[in-house]
């Protein structure tokens, strides 16, 4: 399984001891939280491809949310009893999306499920919902799994460094590059290091034009990765340029997505080197092709203050955005760059 044993371990003994149970996988991948939870349903004894149709019920959002409608089936579907076995599970995927009314009208059946029943939410924003509804279930927090990590390593040998990070932290990605050989990906992504900052905009450009798939996906966080190297080299010098041409990169298609991604990728660079300042657990580093850049960084003064790192945090958590986009691009440049050149911004 995915999820670790000894979390696997609490939630299989919550469902074959409780009388109806109400969990929640929390975390930040979408994809893995899925596969998460259909291995729990699965795990179940005896079941089957006929009971996938009967006993199992999948919600997921509709037209952006969860509504009425979706919780009214979740009701129907739970007035009846299992066709085989004990228990029939419902799953609500990205249950963040259900909506104040849906919420309020879910509260009964989450507190009071039936017998038999067990309902598994996901959640990439679990503390942006209903205090009523997060206490009402079981909540773990799925991480990614170190298995399939560990074969990745074993496939790509001292490569894997270049496609470490980006695996980790998306496992859509880890999957795609488990089951297909990247190795002239990884190529293309070493050539981005020693692009010029324009050069790296100009291919950022060129994969936004499109939509993306898993080698776009690798090829854009390495170039977000340079473009960052490239900011914290130059400093305060040339910093409203380079500012204005990333901004009018990331304007281009979905802006706020683009955005977002960025900042992922920002968060991501800064979390390595705050492990490397402030703990001695370096097996947490997930951009093993920046450990070596990492460490002068770090030598260099490199200091963030909480509230931006917050500020990053909570950023990359949003759904949707109303905040002005070039403010945010700003403020996350801004923050970059102040975490090693702090006396000039005093």
């Amino acid at each position: 399984m995915i999820i670790s044993k000894e979390i696997a371990d609490k939630i299989f003994k919550l469902i074959l001891e409780g009388n109806g149970t109400s969990l929640a996988l929390i975390g930040e991948q979408v994809a893995l939280l899925k596969k998460a939870a259909l291995e729990i349903v699965e795990n179940e004894l005896n079941w089957s491809e006929r009971r996938s149709v009967e006993d199992l019920l999948i919600v997921e959002p509709s037209g952006g949310n969860i509504g009425i409608k979706e919780i009214k089936k979740l009701e129907h579907f739970f007035m009846h009893k299992p066709l085989e076995g004990k228990r029939k599970y419902a799953i609500v995927y990205e249950a963040e999306r259900v909506t104040t009314e849906a919420a309020n009208a879910f509260l009964k059946l989450l507190e009071e499920p039936p017998e038999y029943a067990v309902i598994l939410l996901t959640s990439t924003s679990w503390n942006s919902m209903l205090s009523t509804i997060r206490s009402r279930c079981f909540a773990f927090d799925i991480k990614t799994p170190l298995e399939p990590m560990e074969k990745l390593k074993m496939k790509y040998t001292e490569k894997v460094k270049y496609i470490h990070g980006a695996c980790f932290e998306d496992y859509e990605l880890l999957e795609f590059c488990l089951h297909n050989d990247v190795t002239d990906i990884i190529k293309e992504l070493i050539e981005y290091e020693s692009l010029e900052f324009q050069e790296l905009l100009k291919a950022l450009t060129e994969l936004e034009k499109n939509g993306f798939d898993e080698g776009k996906s690798l090829k854009l966080r390495k170039i977000h990765v340079e473009i960052i190297r490239r900011f914290l080299k130059k400093g305060n010098k040339g910093f409203f340029p380079m500012f204005r041409a990333l901004r009018d990169a990331l304007n281009i298609g979905d802006a706020f997505l683009n955005i977002r991604k960025f900042v992922k990728t920002l968060r991501s660079v800064v979390q390595d080197a705050l492990i490397i300042s402030h703990t001695s657990f370096w097996n947490r580093i997930v951009n093993l092709d920046l450990l070596e850049w990492l460490m002068v960084l770090v030598d260099s003064g490199f200091y963030l203050d909480e509230e931006d790192y917050l500020w990053i945090n909570s950023f990359v958590r949003r759904k949707i955005s109303s905040l002005n986009k070039d403010l945010v691009i700003h403020r996350a440049l801004f923050i970059l760059v102040r975490s090693i050149w702090r006396d000039e911004y005093a």
